[in-house]
């Protein structure tokens, strides 16, 4: 059934939301783009979030995203998702740290530091110029993964996503895995064979 679906376009799966299986090959598909919003988010940091609680409110704003998206608008759902998801994380970061943990304001228009006083923590999230360039990134980053899922094992895909797209370490990969970060190396070394002989 999934083979079936995973040659629907994203608006047609918006379409088929009742569906189960269209529900998980449309998130699949987007995973990547959710990814890409949250990043900058982890980085800099919401007070009280993690990646994966960022991970979490991506999700729900992309439910959101799915319950409000008009096809008749003829707007790619794509479009209309990031747009939706970096609004909530944008508000989201502006409520949660506008007070820090001693009580006193952090307003995401001060500066970063005193030596450049003209970058303001707002600037270091991505804008609205960025836009396309991570559209494309996104896009790129599904083609990836769906190029993924044909050639590596569940495994493989799994220490993939967290080396190449959560950022993590060897050490940290075997830990959240359960096996031995010799295991780790030995299997990003397929990978990278099973992509350099594709």
């Amino acid at each position: 059934m999934e083979d079936y679906l995973e040659k629907k376009t994203d608006e047609e799966l918006v379409l088929m939301w009742d569906s189960e299986d269209a529900k998980n090959v449309l998130y699949l598909r987007m995973l990547p783009i959710l990814y890409r919003l949250i990043a900058p988010f982890a980085e800099r940091g919401i007070d009280g979030y993690d990646a994966d609680d960022l991970l979490q409110e991506a999700s729900h704003a992309f439910v959101r995203a799915v319950s409000g998206y008009n096809p008749d608008k003829n707007a790619r759902f794509r479009t209309y998702l990031w747009i939706c998801v970096r609004s909530h994380l944008l508000n989201l970061a502006k409520k949660e740290n506008s007070t820090a943990k001693n009580g006193t304001l952090v307003s995401l228009y001060e500066p970063v530091n005193a030596d450049n006083p003209d970058v303001r923590l707002i600037d270091t999230l991505s804008t609205e110029s960025d836009f396309e360039e991570s559209a494309v990134r996104a896009e790129i980053t599904e083609m990836i993964i769906r190029d993924a899922k044909k050639k590596l094992s569940m495994f493989e895909l799994a220490v993939f996503r967290l080396f190449y797209m959560k950022n993590m370490r060897v050490q940290d990969i075997a830990s959240k895995l359960g096996c031995s970060a010799k295991s780790v190396e030995n299997t990003l070394y397929r990978i990278r064979t099973k992509f350099r002989n594709a």
